[in-house]
């Protein structure tokens, strides 16, 4: 019985190192799955060659993609986010991830954030340029926000929207990927409102 014992008790510690070390794998491989259907998303929302090119760059920085013309470097046109001017706020949206992590680098402390809650999305951003927002354009600005996000075809679309001060971008965080704090959420129908494009 001494002997079964013991087998027994290394089996089980061998397992449990095995199950351990496996665990923080399962966890990163779900983070660049995640990380992947965001692409897929901006891939299909793509409009212009430009759009395209950005992703492509986004690949490369990521180490996802090899260039097979490390040697050429091509100037490319950057496409420009999505812009907005509602009761004379201008609302700026990103394409892609690259596009959502300089919006967030580029908006001040004060601008309104938002992002659907639990999907994939634009970042948006409301230049308040030391203004109170109005409910109507906190509304508008998050139905752009549902409209260019995994939920565009739902109703009712949760979307968290917070300071930009509140929103982090730790190093070493997957590009459009951020942390946030102090966020309220709405419930949205999403809408393009490409009339005041």
């Amino acid at each position: 019985p001494k002997e079964n014992a013991e087998r027994y008790f290394k089996k089980y510690t061998k397992e449990k190192k095995t199950v351990s070390s496996v665990e923080p794998q399962i966890n990163e491989l779900e983070e660049i799955l995640k990380y992947i259907a965001s692409i897929y998303d901006e891939i299909e929302q793509c409009q212009s060659v430009s759009d395209f090119n950005e992703i492509e760059q986004e690949l490369l920085e990521a180490g996802i993609m090899k260039n097979p013309n490390k040697a050429q470097k091509k100037k490319e046109q950057k496409s420009s986010f999505r812009t907005y001017n509602y009761r004379n706020f201008d609302i700026l949206a990103g394409k892609n991830n690259i596009q959502n992590t300089k919006l967030v680098a580029l908006a001040e402390r004060n601008d309104i954030w938002l992002h659907t809650k639990d999907f994939h999305s634009s970042h948006v951003i409301i230049r308040t340029n030391g203004r109170s927002v109005p409910d109507e354009v906190l509304l508008y600005a998050a139905e752009i926000c549902a409209f260019y996000s995994k939920a565009s075809n739902s109703n009712n679309v949760p979307v968290d929207y917070t300071y930009k001060k509140y929103v982090k971008r730790p190093h070493g965080l997957p590009l459009g990927m951020v942390y946030y704090t102090n966020n309220k959420t709405i419930f949205v129908n999403p809408n393009a409102h490409t009339e005041d494009r």
